[in-house]
């Protein structure tokens, strides 16, 4: 299978999701930042404000798109008032509004940059999957109270973009035993689509070891450019991002959940040419492999390794990168391949993987993934994607007695064969 799929993880902080691609570590306090004149700083939100924000939450929950709109000046309305009109047409259980970060003025009539987080909850999904849009906000405290000046997508570094379609228009959505789809409306083939991801789902909850969402949303973008405005990712034509968020008692739980998928690359004949990808396209692999990221999600953390986290989602989707190891030993690339490529190298991991499976079975592999979600998230930091830790070598002798540097030699051998053999 070609080079088609990555998985995104984020890292909550406090009730702001700091978005973290694939990052060694994540903070969970906010911190205090100074405002241009060096004299206001970051404090919890006052009651107010906080409680302006659920007011206007409360009524996008019931259909009030006015009473949500009635707090902002005219250009903050004028970018709000189309989001909020297509938020009201989704089949969610209700909204959100909670306040992070902000520089508050010394009288604190005045917050700037305030990170705002919209949380909604789909009816159809499991309850503990929530998702989110990043705002920024100007506040203003006025003679008639606080009004919102300034509204805008939170496009800062480490901010995920917001995560579906739904906020840049209308949408439509289709069911199918499994999933939830979400699609612009009159796009052609999400049946289709949907049949796929159907197929993939049978296929692979049967051989999960671990119990997998009664039903997931798909997200379906209809052409190319409006996957690579969403996912911004040209080499691939899948992703199943995911959130980690603070779940208490120094644990995190994975929310976001959910595919999103390039139906024109999928379901066109033929294969999509990415770069490197000798393999061709399958699409039903595809979605296992992504549906494996998310069955997994739960034990993902910001240290878990790309190569460990791709290596199990391949292990699980039953794919081998067959055309890529030999590409890679008749390249004369293969002494040279690692681990801790960024981006990383499928088939080396693939390789890794196999060989570890092979070696110890499918059960002490899982153990091996599950214990990175029990080491304290400090221990990753340094850590960048999948950069090679101290973290891999602890995990990798605790459980197989030889370090990274050792796999890669076995991962680059089981390679050889594979390709010598007939």
């Amino acid at each position: 299978m070609a080079y088609i799929s990555r998985v995104r993880r984020y890292c909550g902080v406090g009730v702001v999701l700091a978005a973290v691609l694939l990052v060694g570590s994540c903070r969970g306090s906010t911190q205090t930042v100074k405002d241009a004149e060096g004299q206001g700083v970051v404090a919890n939100p006052n009651r107010p404000v906080q409680l302006l924000l659920r007011e206007r939450a409360d009524k996008l929950s019931t259909g009030d798109v006015e009473g949500y709109l009635a707090a902002l000046s005219p250009p903050a309305r004028a970018f709000e008032e189309p989001i909020a009109k297509v938020a009201v047409t989704l089949p969610v259980t209700r909204f959100d509004l909670s306040v992070g970060e902000a520089t508050i003025s010394d009288d604190g009539n005045h917050f700037r940059n305030a990170s705002v987080t919209l949380t909604y909850w789909y009816k159809e999904l499991p309850a503990d999957n929530a998702f989110r849009v990043r705002l920024l906000y100007d506040l203003d405290r006025q003679s008639a109270g606080w009004v919102v000046t300034k509204s805008q997508f939170d496009r800062r570094p480490f901010v995920p973009p917001p995560p579906e379609l739904w906020p840049f228009g209308p949408v439509g959505f289709t069911r199918s035993p499994h999933f939830l789809v979400m699609a612009r409306p009159g796009t052609r083939g999400v049946p289709e689509m949907a049949a796929v991801a159907e197929k993939a789902y049978a296929g692979l909850v049967p051989t999960l070891p671990v119990a997998s969402d009664d039903r997931v949303l798909l997200v379906v973008a209809g052409n190319r450019k409006e996957y690579l405005d969403n996912a911004g990712d040209p080499t691939s034509v899948a992703l199943a991002p995911f959130a980690l968020v603070p779940a208490g008692g120094g644990l995190l739980r994975p929310e976001e959940r959910r595919v999103f998928a390039d139906l024109t690359a999928l379901l066109a004949p033929g294969r999509l040419p990415l770069d490197n990808s000798p393999d061709p396209i399958e699409p039903e692999t595809v979605f296992r492999h992504e549906l494996a990221h998310l069955a997994l999600s739960r034990f993902t953390r910001a240290c878990t390794s790309d190569w460990v986290v791709e290596g199990a989602a391949m292990q699980l989707a039953g794919e081998h990168r067959s055309d890529q190891w030999k590409a890679l030993a008749s390249g004369g690339k293969l002494d040279g391949a690692v681990l801790n490529s960024v981006p990383p190298n499928y088939a080396l991991a693939d390789a890794a993987v196999d060989y570890l499976v092979q070696t110890g079975g499918a059960a002490k592999f899982l153990d091996f993934y599950r214990n990175f979600k029990n080491l304290p998230e400090q221990g990753c930091s340094g850590q960048v994607g999948n950069v090679r830790s101290r973290v891999d070598e602890r995990l990798l002798r605790r459980y197989y007695r030889f370090g990274v540097t050792d796999l890669e030699g076995f991962a680059r051998d089981y390679i050889r064969k594979a390709v010598a053999a007939p």
